[in-house]
């Protein structure tokens, strides 16, 4: 069985016919949809999608099968939780297999920022509301709507632009958020916020948490006393060994062990239908870090996850805000364009019977905070 190849020293051949049946049966280099088992025990809960287990810590909690669970343990191959009845209120969302925002599209959002604020600029409030008519095309209650928002933002922070680089520190009670308005798309995103929150954990040793949508990046500390300043800033959102920190902080995650299987069975290593006592990928997976970690299925697998994960982009992305003007605001609410990003955490912070209607009270409440900055009631 383990023969299947054979060779005479310069060149390679399959064994049999059932082993040449088997290759042309399962070679490929489409990635399949990636799960991770969820287990309490031996007992088997469901599975949820690799991104989505990346994204957990030991300690959190999360719903699957009607049922509240906390993450006990988590390794390349599964997560183990426990059945969790207390009242605390953090489940982490499950953000499905939405598709990213397109480069076309986050092009075309920057320059409508970039023509909102130049609509700000003009003296009267009609002659602004014109301007974002003709800028958008839309009605006039709208643009009147928009410009609300863009007086709001100006009035705490920037809008971004093609020159313009905007990030915003957030401190809120013990947390410091960084929320960086970089536009790459939610997969990208989430690759710069890993990154960040790498080096961030190198130069503080604290740990963070990473949130990403369509506009920008968002890393949460907890216990950071001072808030980081321009130069540290530019550091961490450097596009530099951006593949490296990547794989830094995804390096025995549940997410590598997820892609890990599918690099197994495309290798021809593993096969779902082998039977229980043989080799399985998160043993492999483990062994191969442990002992040869320039293997060339961990090299596959890097560039798997690099690519899946939008890597070439975010890392386009850190180039361009590199030679952009930069625009650091310091906080003590969320700004009117940061609220998509936080209201998906206050729908985090839950309450799971109705999400939506959490999600549309947190996005309320926090404008009208946002919006009394711009002189709105």
């Amino acid at each position: 069985e383990l023969a299947r190849v054979t060779t005479d020293g310069v060149q390679y051949a399959l064994s049999s016919k059932r082993s040449l049946r088997r290759y042309l049966q399962a070679v490929g280099a489409i990635v399949g949809d990636l799960t991770v088992a969820v287990r309490n025990g031996t007992f088997t809960v469901g599975q949820i999608e690799g991104r989505f287990a990346a994204m957990l810590e030991v300690g959190d909690r999360f719903v699957l099968g009607a049922r509240t669970w906390r993450v006990a343990s988590m390794t390349g191959a599964e997560v183990q939780v426990r059945p969790d009845r207390g009242r605390e209120t953090t489940v982490p969302s499950w953000a499905g297999a939405r598709a990213a925002q397109s480069e076309r599209v986050s092009s075309a959002c920057e320059r409508v920022f970039e023509a909102l604020d130049a609509a700000m600029e003009l003296p009267a409030e009609p002659a602004r509301v014109a301007a974002v008519r003709a800028a958008l095309g839309s009605g006039e209650d709208n643009a009147r709507a928009v410009v609300r928002l863009a007086r709001a933002q100006r009035a705490s922070s920037r809008l971004p632009s093609p020159s313009r680089f905007v990030v915003e520190l957030v401190r809120d009670k013990r947390r410091l958020h960084v929320v960086a308005f970089t536009l790459a798309g939610s997969t990208a995103n989430e690759v710069i916020a890993r990154a960040v929150a790498t080096r961030a954990r190198r130069d503080t040793t604290l740990g963070a948490e990473v949130a990403a949508t369509d506009e920008c990046a968002v890393v949460t500390f907890s216990g950071l006393s001072e808030a980081p300043d321009e130069a540290t800033l530019r550091r961490w959102f450097g596009p530099e060994q951006l593949f490296e920190d990547l794989l830094d902080s995804l390096d025995g995650s549940a997410l590598a062990g997820a892609y890990f299987r599918e690099v197994a069975r495309v290798s021809q290593l593993w096969t779902s239908e082998r039977g229980r006592g043989t080799v399985t990928p998160g043993l492999l997976y483990d062994v191969l870090r442990k002992h040869d970690p320039d293997h060339v299925l961990l090299r596959a697998l890097r560039f798997t996850l690099w690519t899946a994960l939008d890597g070439p982009r975010a890392e386009r992305s850190l180039r361009m805000m590199a030679g952009r003007a930069w625009a650091v605001a310091t906080l003590d609410r969320p700004s009117a364009l940061s609220i998509p990003a936080f209201a998906w955490a206050e729908r985090d912070a839950v309450r799971p019977d109705d999400p939506e209607a959490a999600l549309a009270a947190a996005a309320h409440a926090l404008f009208q905070r946002a919006a009394a900055l711009g002189g709105d009631a």
